[in-house]
C-alpha cells in the first residue's frame, strides 16, 4: 500500500511537471500572438459566410442583423444558410430575412440528403463562390467589422487557415461564469499552440479557412463519419498537408464572436461530452499528448482529493499539485479575461479551480462509456 502511494506521488509530481509546462508554453504563446495594424488594407477578397442552423428560432434574427450590419462592401461577401432539418421557425425567418435585407446577398438551403453540421456547412461550401470561407453558428453574435477583419489578416497573413476568439457574453450566474472562464481558457490555449506552431484545437463558431483548401483535401471527408469535430479535425487535415505555419489565430477585437453559455446542467454535460468524444478520434500527436497530460493531471488531483479525504494520504502532497495548477493557470486566464473584457470573472478563479479536476475527470470519463445527444440526436 505504501509503495502504491510512493507511485502515487511520483505520477503526481510527474504529471504536474508536464502539465506546468504545457500551460506556460501556452501562455508565452498568447503573449507571443502580433496585434496586427490593418490601416491600409483596402477591401477586395470575397468573403462566404457559412451558417448550419438546427432549430434556431430563438437566435437566427440576432445573427442576421449583426451581419447585414457589416462593414465591409456589400459586393464582397455573401451569406449562405443551410437549414439542418428543423422542426421550428428557421426557415420562416431565414426566408422573411431574404425579402427585407435585399442589400445582401442571402441565400437559403434545406439539407435534404445527409444530416448533421458536417453535411450542412459542406453542403452551404459547395454552393460558396467566395475565395474565403468563413463559419460561425446561428446562435452567436458578431461586431460590424467582424468580416473585414478576417479579410485583412488573410491578406496579410496568407493563411490557410485562420482561428478566431469565441468568448461568452451576458453570463447571468455563477453556473454560467465557471462555463465562461473556462471557455476563455481553452480559447487562449489554442491561440497559444497556434503561435507556437503546435495548432491543436480551434472553434468552428469563429473559423476561416482558403475554399480551395477545403476542396482539395476533400473537406470533411476523412472524418465525416464523426458527429462533430468540422472544427478540429479540419485544422488537422491542413496541418498534415500545408504545415503548421499555415494556420494562423486571429487576437483582434473586431474579430470576437459571443454567444451564450448553456443553462442547465444537463445541457452542459451534454456539450462537453460532445467536445471531449473528439479526442477519441485524435490522430495529430501533440493533441493526444496535450490531452493526456490535461486528463492525466485532473484525473490525479481528484484522486489525491479522494484519498486525503479518506485519510489515507497526506495533504501536503494534495496541496503542493493543486499549487502548481493554481500558479501556472493564474497568468494566461488573467491575460484573456482582460483582452474579452471579462477580468471580473477572476473573482471566481479560486472555486472553479476547485471544482475544475472533478468536473473534467467525469466528463471525460463518460464521454468514452457513454452515448451522447444533442440537438435531438445521438452523438457517438
Amino acid at each position: 500500500m505504501i509503495e502504491g502511494f510512493n507511485i502515487l506521488e511520483l505520477a503526481t509530481l510527474f504529471f504536474a511537471l508536464l502539465y506546468f509546462l504545457l500551460i506556460l508554453a501556452f501562455t508565452l504563446g498568447w503573449f507571443k500572438l502580433k496585434a496586427y495594424d490593418f490601416l491600409k488594407h483596402k477591401p477586395k477578397t470575397k468573403i462566404s459566410v457559412i451558417v448550419a442552423a438546427r432549430n434556431e428560432e430563438r437566435n437566427i434574427e440576432y445573427l442576421l442583423t449583426d451581419l447585414v450590419k457589416q462593414n465591409y462592401p456589400a459586393d464582397l461577401f455573401e451569406l449562405i444558410i443551410v437549414d439542418d432539418h428543423s422542426i421550428d421557425r428557421t426557415a420562416e425567418l431565414i426566408n422573411e430575412a431574404i425579402r427585407d435585407y435585399p442589400e445582401i446577398q442571402l441565400q437559403y438551403y434545406h439539407l435534404d440528403n445527409g444530416s448533421g453540421k458536417k453535411d450542412a456547412l459542406a453542403y452551404g461550401i459547395s454552393f460558396a463562390s467566395g475565395k474565403l470561407i468563413i463559419t460561425t453558428d446561428a446562435d452567436c453574435r458578431v461586431g460590424e467589422g467582424w468580416i473585414s477583419t478576417f479579410a485583412k489578416f488573410h491578406s496579410k497573413t496568407k493563411a490557410r487557415l485562420i482561428s478566431a476568439p469565441v468568448v461568452y457574453h451576458e453570463e447571468q450566474n455563477l453556473f454560467q461564469r465557471f462555463q465562461s472562464l473556462e471557455f476563455l481558457s481553452l480559447i487562449a490555449c489554442g491561440a497559444g499552440s497556434i503561435a507556437l506552431k503546435r495548432p491543436f484545437m480551434c472553434n468552428g463558431a469563429n473559423l476561416a479557412f482558403e475554399k480551395k483548401v477545403f476542396d482539395l483535401i476533400d473537406g470533411y471527408k476523412d472524418h465525416k463519419h464523426l458527429a462533430s469535430g468540422d472544427d478540429v479535425f479540419l485544422m488537422h487535415q491542413i496541418k498534415t498537408v500545408f504545415g503548421a505555419s499555415s494556420i494562423a489565430f486571429l487576437k483582434h477585437k473586431d474579430a470576437v464572436v459571443k454567444t451564450k453559455a448553456v443553462n442547465k446542467f444537463d445541457n452542459f454535460l451534454r456539450q462537453r461530452k460532445r467536445w471531449a468524444s473528439k479526442t477519441k478520434a485524435y490522430k495529430d500527436v501533440f493533441a493526444i499528448v496535450t490531452a493526456l497530460i490535461v486528463f492525466g493531471f485532473n484525473l490525479l488531483l481528484l484522486k489525491l482529493l479522494i484519498f486525503v479525504l479518506l485519510g489515507l494520504m497526506d495533504f501536503e502532497v494534495l496541496i503542493f499539485a493543486a499549487s502548481i495548477k493554481l500558479v501556472v493557470d493564474f497568468p494566461i486566464l488573467m491575460a484573456v479575461t482582460y483582452f474579452g473584457n471579462q477580468k471580473k470573472l477572476m473573482w471566481y478563479y479560486l472555486p472553479i479551480q476547485l471544482l475544475y479536476p472533478i468536473y473534467i475527470s467525469l466528463t471525460a470519463i463518460f464521454s468514452f462509456f457513454s452515448v451522447n445527444k444533442w440537438k435531438g440526436r445521438l452523438i457517438r
